[in-house]
């Protein structure tokens, strides 16, 4: 290429002059060619034998131009792994990434003008938020090693598969091979051995003799970019010598093995590390890593399966379903494989060639190489095909393994679906940020500690820091949560809004008229409690809510919930809610599909699990009502958005599970200035594309909709990419930005709006631990990394927008790849945070930007569900069905979970006019009015959904009124109470919604009052005329169980000889033989309780004596004085009167509430009144001291 551009931060548009950039030498990018195969010499599981040395010699061209991890890629010379923007078209040539750190002080370049040079950049790092004290899970290398490195490529001749048989192999020679680091398939050493070396060896297990050859490739400086992948080798062989093993990828500590027994199982602990240069510094990423392995072999497993079967063909079904996907691990090299079929035809006794021509069985084969004994020589054989790593090698021909020789990895299923399972792996798993701290230091520790680590770093003149590196970040002010009429300020420390937001209501809230629910009859009691409970909590919301049509199905098969929907069309039903007796995917799959394809009407599924707790139904209720609002188009909450002609789009892309090879892109944007409402769209892309090639039409299709809906293009366009790594980010700039940026013009001529990309990345092992003080806990939503760790040549940061309750928290990270916008960094830092906050799924912060989630959740939904494009067709029939022409917005992109994306409904807030309602009273009502006729609603109220009513009558208002108006008003009130109940009634029995049933605790209310108010008037009078207050005085009478309890006589609506519940407590019956030895049975624990608090009152004395000895004299007085406040303090009240309900709203006197908060029992109308009201007073007294 005549020029290479490298690119960071803003304004990249800078650009340097062109120079010849020297290939990585030779063979330094050659990946490992020892195969974990038990066989890897056939193809299509046919007889021929892999060359791996010949491969290595026809493509060891092309291997020397491919970047190994810290390389830069060829169009990016002299940058870090995966960072700037490679050679593009002609209006992007000329954009370089500069070696310096900062941005460009330009955003908003002119796409026509972008050969032009850019003034110098300015620092990444924002201002604002307060400091906090953080310390991340990074190693410092403190020192910069001086020396020359030899660069070797190494071939084995005949060739040796197995990387233990090599290393053991080389280690032959070592008075020759001083001071090496090898890979496999590269040496690096301090000697140089000439341009081509010859040794001779031999095999570890054979004897056979084995010539190595040695080729130079490079010579090598700490400088050089080929330090990054030599420092990842050291910092492994550190692990090595450190005890750990090698599994996969990363080592393991089998000396802390944790075996799970009860379910067959070990977990291993481990770590992984990455060395890296951030920001000037070349520092070791190191994170915790754990690894399950099945402690049954994959045979043990075939053997179990078959078992449970006589049909084999059967059993063959259950074990392909069961193992096909699963990732196993050979137990001769602790290598991972996928297994991708199983070979029934196949068996270990089959012979397959040598490279030598000869014949052997897998038998023989695995004697002689690994000195291991199969002893079921008809079991199948395991198909691994070779992955990506293995093709570039050379190796075509699956691997065939072993099951007797194989263990499953990780969980499967159904040990997911057990929540004990999960809960018990996640102990050991999940560990919180104090924990994950600790053992991070633990292997600092032991690194240090090890005397032969610190001989390899000696070797190496490297030295590691002995603690993680510190920092200070920023935190970020909370968001104020916007509603219809207020705002809510959430708790910092959880970012979660779900309790304030139960009873605020929605920004648009959308009318739920037409809609079904559709049950098993197994689930009747349980989806009828979720009608009422969601009846309830859209009130709040501001959403009208109407009793759906209920379809009750006889069993829960897949074909019954279609047969049902079959009669409901777009455009007379709102919604479709399903209620699923389990999660089983075919019915889920089957349910979507028709729903957004076939039928396509916004649908909400919930599991009858979510919904058996009755203590969480209404919590649940509150979120599926929320999702629903936003699945018919409604705005649920905002934030504030300080500019209004601001466009964000979310990418993402999402493998389909069935159409193989096939990839689904899913494209959203926003459509309205509070980044509330989205237009979206879903592209089918080719085989593993991971990046989508249809962005131009999408970019297109989404200015028009965003045109139609504000009379005005954006003037900024921010988009957030998900989905890419660092290796992929060349080809986002040169495959996806010129399609966006060639779209502008096409709108409109010279729009040029000012576009900024960001690549959003969850997956990253960097861990942040907030210090305050000696506590180490998670950094609170918020937190913002922007420097020590990100890296040098790019404008990245760290967001933490995430509540994390469990285990440690994981940021996101976020890369800013173009920037032609005028925002600053602070600017950019702040709106990625507010969009964190609007995902209606979830009443808090969520991890990455609304958009993306949206963008993955539509095409996780197509990808798993829908395996389908939505076709012009599809579109065609949406249109019709669900546009209203005269005013209609873009459904929020949560709606794409429901229905598809493209789809708009109403935006007015003011459901449609409705044809009246029928009479609910017609079915009782006679034609001739009568006296029966009062208790029903005639004025006209029945056909609203709101009737307009007052307040309850005040006490104050209420003793202004003569004894005359409290008599009629009584009637009044009374008559009323009895209408609304009918009414209440009548609209239960025609599953109705009883508009504004407060009216009945509003008349109740004043009901109360008059009560109230005429009692005063009573006790006044009696007190004026006799001094007393004509209550009933109150008894301590003996029950008829022997217990003394206060009775206060009262006028009752039953004679006593009628009150059964009186008769039973009060009743004069005659004592019994069970009612002395109940009477004698608590006098004794009374008894002893006294005594136990006499004992206890006794110890707090002497105690008190030792402390104070001038007080032993009045040892009695003292004891007299505790036990006296002891029994003041605890007066015991008894539970029947504690548990009655009190009066509300209104102030009594002299009822039964006074006598239990005195404590003691007294008399109103005594004689000695003023004695017992001064006793009262000093009680209260004593009692507040």
């Amino acid at each position: 290429m005549s020029s290479t551009g490298k690119y960071r931060g803003r304004g990249r548009a800078r650009p340097t002059p062109t120079r010849e950039i020297d290939p990585p030498g030779g063979l330094q990018n050659y990946p490992e060619s020892d195969v974990a195969s038990c066989v890897s010499e056939t193809t299509g599981i046919s007889d021929t034998p892999q060359r791996v040395n010949e491969a290595i010699s026809s493509d060891e061209q092309a291997r020397t131009e491919k970047p190994r991890r810290g390389n830069p890629p060829k169009v990016m010379p002299g940058a870090p792994r995966g960072s700037g923007v490679v050679g593009m078209t002609s209006e992007f040539s000329a954009m370089r990434v500069t070696s310096s750190s900062g941005r460009s002080s330009s955003r908003s370049v002119p796409y026509s003008s972008m050969s032009e040079a850019q003034p110098q950049a300015t620092d990444k790092r924002g201002t604002a938020g307060d400091p906090v004290n953080i310390i991340a899970n990074y190693i410092k290398i403190l020192t910069k090693p001086q020396w020359e490195l030899y660069q070797y490529h190494i071939e084995f001749i005949p060739n040796v598969e197995n990387k233990r048989f090599r290393r053991e192999i080389i280690s032959q020679h070592r008075s020759n091979l001083k001071d090496v680091a090898f890979d496999g398939t590269t040496i690096y050493t301090f000697d140089n051995f000439g341009e081509l070396r010859e040794f001779s060896c031999r095999h570890p297990t054979t004897s056979e003799e084995v010539k190595v050859v040695l080729k130079k490739v490079a010579e090598n400086s700490p400088d050089s970019p080929i330090f990054f992948h030599l420092a990842n080798l050291i910092v492994r062989k550190l692990l090595e010598l450190s005890g750990m093993k090698l599994i996969g990828r990363n080592y393991y500590q089998f000396d802390r093995k944790i075996d799970l027994d009860q379910h067959k199982l070990t977990l291993f602990p481990g770590f992984m590390t990455n060395v890296n240069i951030y920001e000037g510094s070349l520092m070791v990423n190191v994170d915790l890593s754990h690894k399950v392995l099945n402690k049954t072999t994959v045979y043990q497993r075939l053997q179990d399966i078959f078992s449970q079967y006589d049909d084999v063909k059967q059993a063959q079904d259950t074990a392909t379903k069961e193992l096909v996907g699963q990732i196993v691990l050979t137990t001769y090299n602790s290598k991972t494989y996928k297994v991708d079929e199983i070979a029934w035809e196949r068996s270990p006794s089959q012979t397959f060639p040598m490279r030598d021509g000869s014949q052997c069985s897998f038998i023989q084969y695995y004697e002689d190489k690994y000195q291991l004994k199969i002893i079921d020589s008809g079991q199948p054989l395991l198909v691994s095909k070779p992955s990506k790593k293995d093709r570039r090698a050379g190796v075509h021909a699956p691997f065939l393994l072993i099951p007797e020789l194989c263990c499953v990895t990780g969980i499967s299923d159904a040990m997911r679906t057990d929540f004990k399972f999960m809960k018990e792996i996640a102990s050991y798993t999940h560990v919180d940020a104090n924990t994950r701290y600790n053992r991070l230091r633990r292997f600092v520790a032991d690194i240090h500690q090890n005397s032969d680590c610190q001989n390899e770093l000696t070797k190496w003149n490297i030295t590691l820091d002995t603690d993680l590196v510190k920092f200070e970040a920023r935190i970020l002010d909370a968001e104020h949560i916007l509603y219809y009429d207020r705002s809510v300020r959430y708790n910092y420390n959880e970012a979660d809004w779900s309790r304030d937001g139960r009873t605020m209501r929605h920004i648009s809230a959308k009318a739920l008229n037409h809609w079904v629910v559709v049950f098993p009859a197994k689930e009747e009691q349980i989806s009828l409690g979720l009608i009422d409970a969601l009846i309830q909590v859209c009130k709040p919301f501001g959403m009208h809510v109407e009793y759906p049509h209920i379809q009750q199905l006889v069993n829960d098969r897949p074909e019954s919930y279609l047969q049902a929907l079959q009669d409901f069309s777009p455009g007379k039903t709102d919604l479709v809610l399903c209620v699923l007796s389990n999660n089983r995917k075919d019915r889920y799959d089957a349910l979507k599909k028709f729903l957004c394809l076939d039928n396509p009407i916004p649908s909400q599924m919930v599991v009858t699990r979510t919904l058996k707790r009755q203590n969480q139904l209404m919590s649940v209720a509150t979120k599926i009502g929320i999702q629903i609002n936003a699945k018919l188009g409604g705005e649920v909450w905002g934030v504030q958005i300080p500019t209004k002609t601001l466009m964000v789009i979310g990418m993402d892309s999402y493998h389909d599970s069935k159409r193989r090879g096939a990839s689904v892109g899913a494209f959203v944007a926003s459509t309205n200035p509070t980044l509330t409402k989205f237009y979206s769209r879903v592209i089918y892309q080719r085989t593993a594309q991971e990046l989508m090639d249809g962005l131009a039409v999408c970019m297109k299709d989404a200015l028009k909709e965003y045109y139609q809906s504000n009379n005005c293009l954006p003037e900024k366009i921010i988009i957030y990419r998900d989905g890419v790594s660092d290796g992929q980010l060349a080809v986002v700039v040169e495959h996806e930005l010129p399609q966006i940026i060639e779209t502008f013009p096409k709108i409109m001529s010279g729009y040029e709006p000012k576009l900024a990309v960001i690549i959003v990345k969850k997956r990253g092992n960097a861990r942040f631990f907030q210090q305050d003080g000696r506590n180490i806990q998670n950094p609170q939503p918020g937190t913002i990394v922007d420097h020590t760790v990100t890296n040098a040549e790019w404008y990245d940061f760290y967001l933490i927008s995430q509540c994390a309750r469990q285990g440690t928290v994981a940021p996101t990270h976020y890369n800013v790849i173009w920037d032609g916008t005028n925002f600053k960094v602070d600017h950019i830092q702040r709106l990625t945070y507010k969009l964190c906050h609007l995902y209606y799924n979830w009443p808090g912060t969520i991890r990455v930007p609304a958009v993306c989630q949206y963008a993955h959740k539509l095409a996780f939904l197509v990808g798993q569900s829908l395996h389908q494009d939505f076709n012009d067709m599809n579109l065609l029939k949406i249109i019709r069905w669900t546009f209203n022409p005269q005013k209609y917005s873009f459904i929020t992109a949560r709606s794409c979970l429901g229905s598809i994306g493209q789809v708009r409904l109403q935006t007015t807030d003011v459901p449609p006019k409705e044809e009246p309602l029928a009479d609910v009273s017609t079915k009782v009502a006679p034609m001739k009015k009568s006296n029966l006729m009062e208790f029903f609603d005639t004025s006209g109220s029945v056909h609203e959904s709101k009737v307009i009513h007052g307040r309850w009558w005040y006490v104050d208002e209420l003793r202004l009124k003569s004894n005359e108006d409290l008599h009629k008003l009584w009637y009044v009130l009374l008559k009323e109470r009895n209408r609304l109940l009918t009414m209440e009634e009548e609209y239960r029995y025609q599953r109705e919604l009883f508009p504004n049933p407060e009216r009945i605790d509003k008349v109740e209310e004043s009901m109360r009052n008059i009560m109230s108010v005429t009692r005063e008037r009573d006790i006044a009078y009696n007190l004026l005329e006799t001094g007393k207050t004509g209550e009933q005085t109150p008894e301590i009478r003996e029950t008829s169980f022997g217990l003394l309890r206060y009775y206060q006589p009262k006028e009752r609506i039953l004679p006593f000889y009628k009150n059964r519940y009186y008769q039973l407590l009060w009743g004069k019956r005659k004592a019994g033989s069970w009612t002395n030895i109940f009477k004698r049975r608590y006098n004794e624990f009374q008894e002893h309780q006294a005594h136990q608090e006499t004992n206890r009152i006794r110890k707090i004395v002497v105690d008190l004596l030792q402390k104070y000895p001038h007080l032993r004299d009045e040892e009695e007085r003292v004891m007299e004085e505790y036990k006296k406040r002891y029994d003041f303090e605890q007066f015991h009240i008894p539970k029947r009167l504690a548990r009655r309900p009190k009066l509300r709203a209104h102030q009594t006197l002299w009822n039964k509430d006074e006598f239990i908060e005195n404590g003691v029992f007294e008399d109103p109308n005594s004689e000695d009144y003023e004695r017992l009201q001064q006793e009262k007073r000093v009680r209260i007294d004593r009692k507040k001291t």
